[in-house]
C-alpha cells in the first residue's frame, strides 16, 4: 500500500470517532488557541471559503456558525470524512458545497476570500504544489490559513518516547512518525516554509506558534507518575487558566518556533498576482 492510499485508509477507519477524540480536553485547548487567532485574522462578516481537506466539517461548521453571510466548499478524499461533513452539515446546504475529491486534483482559477488547510500539510508531501493551488484559489485581497507540524516537536516527542533514531530520522528527513498507529508526516520548521511561499508567490503575513505550555501528545507525559495531562486539563479553573495563558504567549511571533503547531497566514505577493 503506497502513502496516499494509507493515510486515506486511516481517515476512513478513524473518522467515526474523529470527532470524539478532538473533544478530550487537550486537543479542544489547542483547537481553542488556533480558533482564537483565526478569528482575530478574518476581517470580513461577508465571505466565500474553501476548506481544503476538510475532514468531518468541523472547522467549517464554526466558521459557517459565526460568520453567518459566509459560504464555503469543502474538500477531502475520505469516504468516511466526507459522509460524516455531509450529514452534519445538512442544515447548511445552501451555504456549502461538499466535493469527495482529493485537494490535488482542484484545478481552475477561482476568487474566494479565504482557503484554509488546517492539519492538513503535514500528511502531504506535495506542500509547494498544494499551496499553488490555494494561492490559485484567492482573490487579490485573499488569504491562505494554515497549519503546520513543528519539527522540533516532531523531534522531541520521539526522544522523550526513547526513539532517538525517529528523532535523527525527522531532523535528516523532515519526515517521520509520532505513533506506530499514525502514517508518517512530514515536519515542517519556519525557514523552510518561507522557502516554499517564495516559490510559488506567496508572502507570510502572519506567523504563530500553539500551543506553548501545555504539552500535548507528549506519551510519557502521559504515563509518568505525575497526574495526566488530560485530568489536569479537566479542571475547569486550571483549563481556562491555561487557555488564557496560551492566548496570550501565542500572540508574540517570537514563540511560534515553541509550538507544537505553527499557523501561517499567507497572501500573494505583489507582482504574482494571477
Amino acid at each position: 500500500m503506497n502513502e496516499k492510499a494509507r493515510i486515506k485508509e486511516y481517515f476512513d477507519m478513524f473518522s467515526p470517532n474523529y470527532d470524539e477524540e478532538n473533544q478530550k480536553k487537550y486537543w479542544r485547548l489547542s483547537d481553542e488557541i488556533l480558533l482564537y487567532h483565526l478569528n482575530k485574522r478574518i476581517k470580513k462578516e461577508k465571505f466565500n471559503f474553501v476548506d481544503m481537506g476538510s475532514g468531518t466539517g468541523e472547522w467549517s461548521k464554526r466558521f459557517l456558525d459565526t460568520y453567518p453571510k459566509s459560504k464555503g466548499q469543502l474538500y477531502d478524499v475520505s469516504d468516511g470524512m466526507t459522509e460524516i461533513c455531509t450529514r452534519k452539515l445538512s442544515k447548511y446546504k445552501t451555504r456549502v458545497k461538499i466535493y469527495k475529491q482529493d485537494i490535488l486534483n482542484i484545478g481552475g482559477k477561482q476568487d474566494v476570500d479565504y482557503v484554509f488547510l488546517l492539519y492538513v500539510l503535514m500528511f502531504a508531501r506535495e506542500q509547494e504544489e498544494i499551496l499553488s493551488i490555494a494561492k490559485n484559489m484567492i482573490n487579490k485581497e485573499g488569504k491562505i490559513f494554515f497549519v503546520v507540524e513543528n519539527q522540533l516537536n516532531g523531534m522531541a516527542i520521539n526522544l522523550l518516547n526513547d526513539n532517538s533514531e525517529e528523532t535523527v530520522n525527522i531532523y535528516k528527513k523532515s519526515f517521520g512518525s509520532i505513533t506506530e498507529s499514525v502514517p508518517e508526516i512530514f515536519y515542517n520548521t519556519i525557514e523552510n516554509i518561507k522557502s516554499i511561499c517564495e516559490k510559488v508567490g506567496l508572502k507570510i503575513t502572519y506567523c504563530i506558534g500553539f500551543p506553548v505550555v501545555t504539552t500535548i501528545g507528549v506519551k510519557r507525559f502521559e504515563d509518568s507518575k505525575y497526574r495526566k495531562l488530560k485530568d489536569i486539563l479537566s479542571e475547569e479553573k486550571i483549563y481556562k487558566d491555561i487557555l488564557r495563558i496560551e492566548k496570550e504567549l501565542t500572540q508574540n511571533e517570537s514563540m511560534a518556533v515553541r509550538g507544537k503547531y505553527i499557523l501561517f497566514e499567507a497572501m500573494i505577493k505583489s507582482g504574482y498576482e494571477n
